[in-house]
């Protein structure tokens, strides 16, 4: 894979955070390989990086109400615990979102006490508001909760949000010279960044922040001088399960999100002189998005084209639906531009030539309701699961090894003194463990003492000397012991032993083990400790209570004297030994005293020691139980049916051949061709593997025996997979590339080692990759992406391809575009695009669940903290410029008598507007409402809205095209008179206004938003439908106000 341009990916919410989680582990294993050095590679050079660290120019930034979510992120982006940090390098976190308060209520009095001017509109009043506590833990599904808390935070100042995406800019604007590395072959360009931004519009932090982050975002790059290109990727609710975050409350939340989410693509992107004042004065400046400080918060025309939707396909799980996220945005980064498209004012990515090369979107839909910027997509891709492959075969030999390693040797095969003496020598208290007497001057060494009475004179002598020894070891303990505890480091001594043993192996050594047969393999480091903290036994009883050295009971000379006795006699030599046992007794007295005298240090430092490797012994104890069972499971979980992610497996029956030959590599690697799981498994890990799994249970206290498995399991992962991806050029892949798979299907290429079991299999996974139906929702263009593993494009190749993977496409989609791309998977973009929010069925339903919510309220619905600008009563879907388009259309048909009434023509209880007045013309029917004494034509526009939402077809959508172009007949020509309907209709606004303006006087002040509605109906939406100019020629007037004046002259005239 090569990257051509600076790409940043913001992820919103659990959901963006966990696709963006997705996405760093899928770059890593694409760039960085499987030892995390492929970037310091010749193809690269880019040796400064630390293994598995991404190039600079890509960027991560995440926010999220819940900081368990964050916290969680590093270690879901990375191989392993131990490069966790790495993931600094080029991931920012907004860390510090929450406020300063625990509960929702707490936020939404502090603003409306602090900002009010500014959280007027969008924030509900405190009755009945919702009781979301601790926020620590997210936003509970209420996307203003989740605003609110956004806002407290930054009610000061913004840069609380700005300075990671900063931060994560200043990388970018650095990173030309690791752009050149990666394609020497082109300058790299730094002017334009393509920006992903992931979220789900189904739960409340998501759908909560991400219309303010779009404009923080924006507004940070076009501040450092640098054009955005934001490609939002939005999580439909139908992603998740009822009870899992889905259901009504999922629905209701995406409702008003979408709306606000395309109200703002078509601001941005609105082609205003193609529609007269439709919409207003172009504007950068999204809708509410004010800050106390800052104010405006503005946004660049054009900075977002459109929005991507992801629904669910029937049979799709969510995890594989952030999967295929994932693939789309790994497609996209991954290309270059088109040969020849690099010119001046062109596209600068891959990425803006294919998603933002669509002018439909700066045209009106065809029911007049919002533009065309609606786009939906679905990804297939066939991937070799390496990741998830070396997950379960790591997992298995870390569980069968811990099974053998944990067996206690049987009779004396095993003795654990020396290793005992190296804990003590490398936690810095070896002096303990030898208990030295210290030096004398020992008066037995001299030479020529002969005689009984300076014999005896000798040893008094040598018993007085080592006395003197031992007061001076006494002193010399009282100044040094402190020093000595002080330094005594359980785990370095742990350290040297795992030089030399496993895990459990220093288990056995600090712990003890009763099934061993020396008495000091059953004591262990700690029992020896134990041991030295009480009075040593003494090898005469008497010594215990008696602190006088041994003397020389009898000896004297022989013959008179004449023969004087030697110091080689028995009872000499016997004398010397017991003084010298009992000197060594006294030292060790003194030693142990010491020792017990500091206990309290020493025995906390080894007890807490002692915890933390029981704490990782157990943990992999308990892990290896549940192995064999978890590998099944795994193993189930990815043999099953997939629908958008397939993988390319060995055959089920043969994966546990798979796993014996990685054994056979792993051991042939380390150069024992005969090796077991458990010597295998030491192998690998090694002494600092061991080491640094024990010191990261160290560090993390309860947790360690947790977070060392998972660090031991990384490191095995790791290993497994570059004997996965053939990482030793001299063997057969393990796992056969999917190019050569590819080249061999399609070419028959014989140069390659591929089996042909292997070749039938991946024809027969690619040819199921694509199932029937899948396809992204709704009736745009189709544009297809089809990404598969080569060096460079084949002709022979893509034809293959396309016979194979049988993609349906119709008249006016897009011819289907191949790229090939030196990456292990083949992967097919799908996506519709240049619709309207009408046009997408999943789109279409949640505006009407919220309808429906909104005509029949529910206390537990909690309808004003669903949204994110404005709690009031609104429009279903249109905005006031929209009403005006629709009813001046709407008013033509009625002009031209296209109208029928049904229950009188003053409020009727039903309307059927027709295309023309021949009786077999299509019509529409729509059902009014009166609301009291008001007229039911105040309900035309509602019912409009729920009409074209109602179904999205091709017939409708055609329909409401034609309808939407009326005009009075004979507008070019000789005018007609308008139908008495017309005059009917227009005439009774005024009347309307006085009987609504009535009605509204006499309701309680917070029930009069409906009543308001219908009074802007009349008041203000009727007369600017009327004033509206057509974009046409006009001979007889450019306005319905304009035509009536010209048929009331012409009737005058006559």
């Amino acid at each position: 894979m090569h990257l051509y341009h600076p790409v940043m990916f913001v992820g919103l919410g659990g959901t963006g955070c966990r696709i963006g989680a997705e996405l760093e582990r899928r770059l890593r294993e694409e760039l960085c390989g499987p030892d995390g050095l492929k970037l310091h590679g010749p193809a690269f050079g880019l040796t400064e990086l630390r293994p598995f660290e991404l190039p600079s120019c890509l960027q991560f930034v995440y926010a999220d109400l819940s900081e368990d979510e964050l916290g969680q992120l590093r270690r879901r982006s990375v191989p392993n615990e131990a490069h966790s940090e790495v993931a600094d390098r080029t991931a920012y976190y907004a860390y510090d979102l929450l406020p300063q308060f625990r509960s929702y209520p707490e936020v939404a009095k502090f603003l409306r006490v602090k900002a009010a001017d500014f959280v007027r509109d969008w924030l509900p009043p405190g009755e009945h508001e919702p009781m979301v506590v601790p926020l620590r833990l997210g936003a509970g599904q209420l996307p203003t909760v989740g605003r609110a808390a956004l806002y407290a935070t930054v009610s000061d100042s913004l840069e609380v949000l700005r300075q990671p995406i900063i931060r994560a800019i200043g990388r970018i604007t650095n990173s030309a010279p690791e752009l050149r590395l990666l394609n020497p072959a082109r300058e790299p360009g730094l002017q334009t960044v393509d920006v992903f931004v992931a979220f789900s519009v189904a739960g409340g932090t998501g759908a909560g922040i991400f219309y303010d982050y779009l404009h923080i975002v924006e507004s940070a790059f076009r501040q450092a001088g640098i054009d955005a290109k934001i490609y939002p990727l939005v999580l439909m609710p139908s992603a998740f399960e009822a009870g899992s975050g889905g259901g009504l409350n999922a629905s209701l939340n995406a409702g008003r999100a979408l709306l606000d989410m395309f109200r703002l693509v078509d601001e941005l992107n609105q082609d205003q002189r193609a529609h007269g004042d439709l919409g207003g004065t172009p504007t950068v400046r999204g809708r509410h998005v004010r800050y106390p400080r800052e104010g405006d918060v503005p946004m660049r025309l054009g900075a977002m084209q459109t929005a991507f939707l992801f629904s669910k396909a029937v049979g799709i799980a969510r995890d594989d639906l952030h999967r295929s996220i994932v693939a789309l945005i790994l497609s996209l980064v991954g290309l270059d531009v088109p040969a020849g498209g690099r010119d001046a004012g062109g596209p600068v990515s891959f990425a803006d030539s294919f998603i933002n090369g669509v002018v439909e979107r700066q045209s009106m839909s065809p029911t007049r309701i919002g533009c065309r910027g609606v786009s939906t997509s679905l990804v297939g891709s066939l991937t070799v699961p390496f990741d998830d492959l070396a997950d379960m075969f790591a997992g298995r030999l870390l569980g069968r090894g811990v099974r053998e390693l944990q067996l206690v040797p049987p009779g004396r095969s095993e003795s654990n003194r020396d290793l005992i003496r190296e804990f003590f020598n490398g936690s810095s208290v070896g002096p303990v463990w030898q208990r030295a007497a210290g030096a004398f001057d020992d008066p037995a060494a001299e030479q020529g003492i002969k005689g009984a009475a300076t014999i005896r004179g000798m040893l008094r002598e040598r018993g007085v000397r080592m006395g003197d020894s031992l007061q001076n070891l006494d002193q010399t303990l009282l100044r040094t012991m402190p020093e000595l505890v002080r330094d005594f480091n359980p785990a370095e001594g742990a350290r040297s032993v795992l030089r030399h043993a496993d895990l459990f192996r220093l288990r056995r050594v600090v712990l003890g083990e009763a099934a061993l047969a020396e008495n000091i393999d059953q004591l262990g480091v700690r029992g020896v400790m134990d041991g030295r903290r009480v009075p040593p036994a003494a090898p005469v009883k008497a010594w215990e209570s008696d602190p006088r050295p041994p003397q020389l009971i009898e000896l004297r000379d022989r013959m008179g004297g004449l023969v004087k006795a030697t110091v080689s006699e028995k009872p000499v030599v016997d004398t010397i030994a017991l003084q010298d046992e009992w000197f060594r007794y006294r030292a060790r007295r003194f030693w142990h005293a010491s020792w017990n005298d500091h206990r309290q240090t020493w025995q906390q430092r080894l007890t807490r020691f002692t915890g933390h490797l029981r704490s990782l012994a157990e943990e992999l104890t308990a892990y290896e139980r549940g192995c064999e069972e978890a590998f099944n499971r795994r193993a189930e979980e990815l043999y099953r049916a997939r629908v958008g992610v397939t993988y390319l497996l060995p055959p089920r029956q043969d994966l546990e051949q798979t796993y014996a030959e990685m054994l056979r590599r792993l051991a042939r690697r380390g150069k024992r061709e005969n090796a077991t799981e458990g010597e295998i498994l030491n192998a690998l890990l090694g002494p600092d593997g061991w080491a640094n799994a024990l010191a990261e249970a160290s560090v993390l206290g309860r947790s360690g025996g947790t977070e060392g498995l998972r660090n031991i399991l990384g490191l095995l992962k790791q290993e497994v997979a570059g004997i996965l991806r053939g990482g030793d050029p001299d063997e057969v892949p393990l796992l056969p590339h999917m190019s050569n798979l590819l080249r061999v299907a399609a070419k028959r290429a014989q140069d390659v080692p591929v089996a042909d079991s292997d070749v039938q299999q991946f024809v027969g996974t690619l040819s199921g990759m694509l199932p029937g139906g899948f396809m992204p929702e709704g009736s745009g263009r189709l544009s297809v992406l089809v990404v598969y593993p080569a060096a460079e494009a084949d002709d022979l190749v893509e034809k293959w391809l396309g016979g194979q993977l049988r993609i349906l496409t119709r008249r006016g989609d897009k011819p289907v575009q191949f790229r090939a791309v030196q990456t292990e998977s083949i992967t097919v973009v799908l996506t519709r695009t240049g619709m309207g929010i009408t046009e997408v069925p999943e789109l279409r339903q949640v505006l009407l669940d919220w309808a429906g919510a909104v005509r029949e309220p529910r206390a537990d619905s909690l309808l004003p903290w669903r949204q994110r600008l404005g709690f009031g009563a609104d429009w279903l879907a249109t905005t006031e410029a929209h009403r005006e388009e629709i009813l001046l259309r709407l008013l033509c048909a009625a002009w031209n008598g296209q109208v029928e009434c049904f229950g009188g023509s003053e409020s009727p209880e039903r309307i059927r507007i027709a295309l023309s007045r021949r009786p077999d013309a299509e019509a529409m029917v729509l059902e009014l409402g009166a609301f009291g004494r008001a007229s039911s034509w105040g309900s035309v526009l509602r019912q409009y809205e729920t009409w074209t939402l109602a179904d999205g077809g091709e017939i409708r959508l055609n329909f409401c095209a034609q309808l939407m172009e009326s005009i009075p007949n004979g507008f070019t020509e000789i005018l007609d008179d308008p139908h008495p309907l017309y005059w009917e209709l227009v005439g009774m606004a005024d009347r309307q206004v006085k009987v609504l303006t009535d009605m509204r006087e006499r309701m309680p002040a917070g029930a009069r938003q409906r009543c308001e509605q219908l009074i802007g109906f009349w008041s203000r939406t009727l007369p600017a439908a009327r004033q509206r100019t057509f974009l046409r020629e006009a001979p007889n007037g450019n306005s319905l106000i304009a035509l009536e004046t010209t048929v009331k002259n012409r009737h005058d005239e006559a």
